[in-house]
């Protein structure tokens, strides 16, 4: 850049000081030089001064570039900063995932379900939420093994991470719980996916890993529908939760629509 624009500038000033001593144009160029060095650099730095704010606030989503037309030190800084951004991302997704089943934690899941909670007032769209609870975990733990247990809620969060939409939201809300939001989704449709799901987690018997025995695995869901149910992430939660309380106890393996509110 300043090859390109310096040396234009360079050659007037020495046009303009002929004549001059040659200490003080040299001088002279030697202070117009540092002047356009200086204006090259500004810009690129200004950037990753901006740039390294964003990263500080939290806004992870835009990479670093210099411009490709800068000093050496400024393209390492400006690498140095895109480097921290996809740590810092990464540290985010870490943050956020549940470590055993890969999928969204109750942390996450908090979040977006605010997120949508807004969203459907904001345009009195549908959603719902499933609560959903493996029926007799702790005996299948107590008897096979916590391994044996854990490889269950990771099958069954593949099983049902299968057959939702990306629009959805499935998290773990603790234990042996899982959480899904449904998006643009009402009380009639919401019931056919917690059905579907049901169905899929029975219909075949979960192995707790290589070798271990086959076990039939069961689901109980309770289901609660914005606004019919609540107009806050807190009171869906307990709608929902109401709701898979009833369906174990009419006999678990079902599921209970949450009654209006």
């Amino acid at each position: 850049m300043v090859v390109a624009f310096g040396a234009p500038a360079l050659v007037l000033i020495g046009q303009a000081m002929v004549g001059w001593p040659a200490a003080v144009v040299l001088v002279a160029a030697a202070c117009a030089a540092a002047g356009l060095i200086g204006h090259a650099l500004s810009a690129p730095i200004h950037d990753l001064a901006q740039r390294a704010r964003e990263v500080a606030r939290g806004d992870l989503g835009r990479t670093v570039s210099s411009g490709g037309d800068t000093c050496r030190e400024v393209d390492e800084l400006a690498g140095a900063i895109d480097t921290l951004r996809a740590a810092l991302q990464e540290a985010r997704r870490a943050s956020m995932t549940d470590e055993m089943t890969g999928i969204w934690n109750y942390r996450y899941f908090r979040l977006r379900m605010d997120e949508e909670i807004q969203r459907a007032r904001r345009f009195q769209h549908p959603l719902s939420l499933l609560l959903l609870d493996l029926d007799r975990f702790k005996q299948a733990n107590d008897r096979y093994g916590h391994q044996h247990g854990d490889s269950i809620l990771r099958e069954l969060a593949r099983r049902v991470g299968g057959n939702i939409r990306d629009v959805d939201t499935f998290a773990r809300y603790g234990g042996e719980e899982f959480m899904l939001i449904l998006p643009e989704t009402d009380a009639a449709g919401a019931m056919v996916v917690a059905e579907k799901l049901r169905a899929e987690i029975s219909a075949r018997p979960f192995q707790g890993g290589p070798g271990s025995t086959f076990v039939t695995v069961t689901v109980s869901i309770g289901v609660a529908c914005h606004p019919m149910n609540g107009d806050s992430a807190v009171s869906l939660i307990r709608a929902a939760d109401t709701a898979l309380y009833r369906a174990k106890a009419a006999g678990r393996d079902r599921v209970i629509l949450a009654g209006r509110t």
